[in-house]
């Protein structure tokens, strides 16, 4: 039994979206890799643990005073004050404070999550003790089982030995990572590493191998299994055969060592991220130029030095002119020590030689044996597949990077783009992209509004919400921790998260998900058999003991509840009356660490094997991720998102501006993470088992030229910064994975209605209650209702790589804003691209074309490649107009790229999303108005099967009418609904405002509450040329006429409407042609291409719903 699987419980954030070279790479720990520190030398013995122990002082106790409240004044605001109102706190915790003072007095101390024995740094090694004389007792219990029916409670056995094992292993492994006392922490570490190596041996214990064997071939023990079980059984057997049970005994003996220097090995390795050596770079101040302010201010004299630390680092990279200075700084924060690597490639080479020694061709085939993709090859297929289809897209990206360069440097050709250019470039065009200032975001999520936010979400989705807790003197390691209770609306409480969220020196700076304590049931433990009849047990010592368990409402039996604690690295509030506030991505990180907590409170199992996130690690990271995709939708962010001080909600417009900020460049960044799950491949791959030409900088430069954007830099030696080598070897790959599964998930079942109960019941009842309990092909395909992917073979694994690529750009370039200005051409990534051909416009050139450049031509050599074309069309087309704006502005002079890109001139591009709903771009309908074409071919597939084609001309309208499906969302883009009759088919649209409304003499009035601008550009329209404007309301089931004539000044008018109908609920607006009612067209700006397209109208009305 591999127990040193079972004991991974912490789930950690993955880099998503990582800037490889300066973000910080946060180490990954899950249940299903070896923790990363090592437990130091001889613990392998009771006596030198009990040695060492005793060398730890009995420290003084620091009681952070938090209290309680009456569960009445439990409510929803409450859970926000706490975290964001210091003084709040303050008088929260005011009725504890008494209770501390007598505790003290009294020397009787709760201990860390409530456990007596953990007041002191001493209980650990007590804990560890207690738990090893019950663990020695199951052993001898299960392997000396000979009646059926004791040998039907060999799983359920098993099961508990893990779970004492685990209660002290887990505490162990979060305390040594995160309390502040040194005394505290290196005392949990030594009882991490006295269990892990009992562990170890327990991997290859063959009396366990044999009589769990025996269990599984005996039916009438095993027709009496539930599913849960048999999956605990299995598991159990697969971890067995993983350690090398068949090996002879001085071979198993080896394999524990081996074990047991990985932990160490990974505990070097880990200090190394934690203890990162820091360099300086020496910089005469005049180069400096552009330099962030908040370095600027430490400048003095003519030469300055500059620290390689992350944030200093990515200021340099990303604001310094020159660039010299930024590849020094490059070199010297990605530089490593001969000693650095050699440990890197130890560890790496130990567990090559591991798997050799149980008959494996590399590590990478021991790893994936028990997980979704099951080996390599289907990993490689899955990423080379991604590649090959995601490429063209950085590519596209890349391009924007060298023409921004070319601006800047004056080159006469495309330069090189190289990595410590990325940040510098990026930033000048995120800058530039800006068409007037934005507001800064995070006034809108301080801490508690957005936990608060996430409270209200899983009430609407699951029936779950969070209640502050009281906090004992002693339960926790830092007064900055705050505990909710979690409840369900069904089954009361259900478990306990602790919430480590604020910054402090020496914690670990990732965010994390740890396991503390997992479900299982425990009324049918029987411990009392544990102890032989003929043992006196008042000379064993204390034993451990399980929990007593909690009845749970609608549910047999007592069960112990999940424990968890969640540590993120957030500035801590400024002042008492200034909450902590977080930027986007760190709203993302919470989201995406609760995802994981709802993971550990719903899928409560019966054994705690397969409870929570004790599942495949290319699995669990489908909740998490998924919750990503919540921050993105504005009818979850109205739950919580309002300022901290005038508590007004989040506006529209600022969402919109800050994800497209967000998405910005995302193509190049999942191609770093496809990079970095290829080379986490390759780090494990039987390249690792030649000890003589295993070279792990050779790797690293040989990838970077061939899959990464950005050409290796000599002198440098990144690898040693990737954490996820050690706490996620072999797995990196998974987050990937993971978006696939994930993005899947919220199209099919989140997106339409993301606050939908019965979506979150589904998600619930298929995926999350299941933990690890069933297999994660069938949880996604019973959540999907497709058969096609519950087999888990290597098609499955296909299809999924199939959903990353159509909707790898996530949220998505669903308008690819212009770099440099307003782009001409508006593209939508969807699951088909067709092009809209104009009547005199031609096939693209093949890859012969004499207009075409290697490169350009190696965007376009597959027509099917999703946007390669029109992304580098648009990226041009911006490029050139930003060169025309600028030479207006400058005296020198210098020439656009030749590249005219005629091939593309009169081509309009065209996706259809789901097969059917279509957006047209604006520049299509723009070519129609103006008479360019008489004829506009539309060229679609049907379901993938066959071609039909349409022809669209000027006397449509009276010609045959073209049946196209519903269910539109209108976006940015204007949807054209034809039908083949004149009834009308209402389409439901969620517009954002309106632009533009005709008035009775066809002139075009701005009207649009969320940019004033258009108003005021528009309103002499009105005063100048109309006597009146008639608008038609239709709210709820009362038509209202408005009659506005000239005498009414703009704010009159405005508040008027805006008071009445609320604009920004608009959803239809329906044209007539005489009495024929024949079209509907919905948009929130297109009402203007409406009019000269349908000229012949005689009434435009509009409906508004509140």
């Amino acid at each position: 039994m591999q127990f040193n699987r079972l004991m991974q419980s912490a789930t950690c954030l993955l880099q998503r979206r990582t800037f490889r070279p300066f973000t910080t790479i946060k180490s990954k720990r899950t249940k299903n890799t070896v923790y990363n520190l090592s437990h130091g030398e001889n613990s392998g013995s009771s006596e030198s643990v009990n040695t060492k122990a005793n060398q730890i002082e009995t420290s003084q106790v620091v009681f952070p005073f938090v209290s309680t409240i009456d569960k009445a004044s439990h409510t929803d605001e409450t859970l926000r004050l706490i975290f964001d109102d210091e003084d709040f706190w303050n008088h929260f915790t005011s009725r504890t404070r008494t209770l501390a003072a007598l505790e003290y007095a009294t020397r009787k101390f709760t201990g860390l999550f409530r456990n007596p024995e953990l007041a002191t740094p001493r209980g650990f090694h007590l804990e560890a003790e207690k738990a090893l004389r019950r663990v020695k007792l199951l052993v001898d219990r299960i392997t000396n089982a000979s009646t059926e029916e004791e040998l039907r409670k060999v799983v359920k056995n098993m099961d508990r030995l893990s779970d004492t094992l685990c209660s002290v292993i887990d505490t162990a492994e979060f305390i040594r990572s995160s309390h502040p006392d040194p005394k505290f922490a290196q005392a949990a570490n030594l009882a991490y590493g006295y269990l892990c190596s009992y562990m170890n041996s327990l991997n290859t214990n063959t009396d366990l191998y044999q009589v769990l064997k025996k269990v599984l071939s005996t039916p009438s023990i095993t027709s009496q299994f539930s599913s849960e079980e048999f999956q605990v059984a299995n598991t159990f057997l697969r971890d067995f055969e993983k350690s090398g049970i068949h090996l002879p005994s001085s071979d198993r003996e080896q394999f524990v060592r081996l074990s047991d220097k990985i932990i160490t090995l990974g505990r070097q390795f880990t200090q190394i991220l934690l203890q990162k050596r820091i360099n300086r770079i020496n910089v005469d101040v005049s180069l400096l130029e552009g330099l962030h302010p908040g370095l600027n201010k430490d400048i003095k004299g003519r030469i300055t030095s500059l620290s390689t630390k992350a944030w200093e680092a990515q200021m340099v990279l990303k604001s310094v002119k020159d660039e010299g200075v930024r590849k020094e700084m490059y070199i010297a924060a990605n530089s490593a020590t001969k000693e650095q690597i050699i440990l890197l490639e130890d560890l790496l080479k130990t567990r090559a030689e591991l798997a050799k020694l149980v008959g494996m061709e590399s590590y990478s085939h021991i790893f994936l044996i028990d997980k979704m993709v099951k080996n390599p090859e289907h990993v490689q297929t899955f990423l080379r597949t991604l590649s090959n289809h995601h490429r063209p897209k950085a590519l596209a990206d890349l391009r924007l990077l060298q023409e921004a360069k070319q601006l800047f440097t004056k080159s006469g050709t495309l330069p090189t783009v190289y990595a410590w250019d990325r940040y510098f470039y990026t930033e000048r065009i995120k800058f530039l992209s800006l068409t007037q200032p934005v507001s800064p975001i995070s006034p809108y999520f301080s801490v508690g509004s957005v936990i608060q936010g996430l409270s209200r979400l899983f009430s609407r989705l699951y029936g779950i919400s969070f209640e502050p807790a009281e906090i004992m003197p002693g339960e926790v390691w830092h007064d900055d921790v705050r505990k909710l209770e979690v409840i369900d609306e069904q089954e009361g409480k259900v478990g306990t998260i602790y919430c480590d969220l604020f910054s402090r020196n020496g914690k670990f700076q990732n965010a994390a998900h740890y396991t503390v304590r997992c479900s299982r049931r425990v009324d049918d433990d029987d411990g009392i058999s544990d102890i032989p009849s003929d043992i006196d047990i008042t000379e064993m010592g204390e034993l451990s003991n399980s929990d007593h368990g909690v009845k749970v409402n609608g549910r047999a039996g007592r069960y112990q509840l999940p424990v968890i604690v969640l540590t993120c690295d957030f500035m801590k509030p400024k002042g008492k009356q200034y909450p902590s506030l977080l930027n986007w991505v760190e709203v993302e990180t919470l989201f995406h660490e609760m995802g994981h907590a709802m993971h550990s409170m719903i899928g409560r199992t019966n054994f705690h094997n397969v409870s929570g996130t004790r599942c495949p690690t290319d699995f669990v990271e489908l909740p998490s991720i998924l919750m990503e995709h919540f921050v993105y939708s504005p009818h979850v962010l109205s739950l919580f998102a309002k300022h901290y001080e005038t508590r007004e909600t989040i506006p529209l417009d600022l969402i919109k501006t800050h994800i497209k900020a967000r998405l910005q460049f995302s193509a190049m960044e999942t191609q770093s993470q496809i990079f970095m799950a290829i080379l986490d491949q390759l780090y494990h791959s039987k390249l690792a088992t030649d000890s003589n030409s295993f070279d792990t900088t050779a790797i690293l430069y040989n990838l970077q030229d061939t899959v990464e954007l950005f050409p290796s830099v000599p002198g440098t030696a990144w690898q040693v910064q990737f954490g996820h080598l050690f706490g996620y070897g072999a797995g990196y790959y998974s987050y990937l994975f993971g978006r696939a599964l994930a993005g899947k998930i919220w199209k099919e079942i989140f997106e339409k209605d993301p606050l939908n109960r019965e979506a979150g019941q589904l998600f619930r009842d298929e995926v999350l209650k299941w933990g690890g309990s069933r297999d994660p092909w069938l949880c996604i395909g019973k959540a999907l209702n497709d058969d096609r992917i519950t087999v888990g073979d290597s098609k499955s694994v296909s299809i999924v790589g199939e959903w990353l690529f159509k909707r790898e750009t996530f949220y998505n370039q669903a308008t690819i804003h212009s770099a440099f200005t307003q782009p001409e051409i508006y593209i939508l990534d969807g699951s088909e691209i067709r092009v809209f051909f104009m009547s005199n416009a031609h096939e693209p050139p093949s890859q012969s074309s004499k207009s075409l450049s290697n490169s350009d031509a190696s965007y376009i050599r597959d027509w099917k490649t999703e946007g390669a074309c029109a992304q580098l069309y648009l990226s041009r087309l911006q490029f050139n107009k930003f060169i025309e704006n600028n030479k207006k502005n400058s005296t020198n002079k210098y020439s656009p790229p030749k590249f005219r890109y005629r091939y593309l001139k009169e081509v309009i591009i065209l996706y259809l999303i789901n097969n059917g709903q279509i957006f047209i771009p604006l520049r299509a309908l723009k070519c129609i108005e103006k008479g360019i074409n008489k004829e506009v071919k539309m060229i679609l597939r049907e379901d993938k099967k066959k071609l039909i084609e349409y022809n669209w001309n000027d006397n449509y309208t009276h010609g045959k009418k073209i049946a196209i499906k519903e269910n539109i969302r209108a976006s940015n883009y204007i949807f054209l609904k034809f039908h083949d009759d004149v009834s009308i088919k209402e389409i439901d649209i969620v517009g954002l405002h309106i632009d533009h409304l005709i008035n009775k003499n066809s002139s075009r009035i701005s009207l649009s509450p969320n940019n004033e601008s258009s108003w005021y550009s528009n309103w002499g329209l009105l005063k100048d040329d109309n006597k009146e404007l008639i608008i038609k309301f239709h709210i709820n089931d009362e038509i209202r006429i408005f009659l506005f004539d000239y005498s009414l000044q703009f704010q009159e008018i405005k508040e008027r409407i805006e008071k009445t109908c609320k604009l920004q609920t608009i959803r239809k607006l329906k044209y007539k042609d005489n009495e024929d009612e024949f079209i509907t067209i919905s948009s929130h700006e297109e009402f203007r291409i409406a009019y000269s397209l349908y000229s012949k109208n005689k009434k435009l009305e509009m409906w508004y719903f509140q």
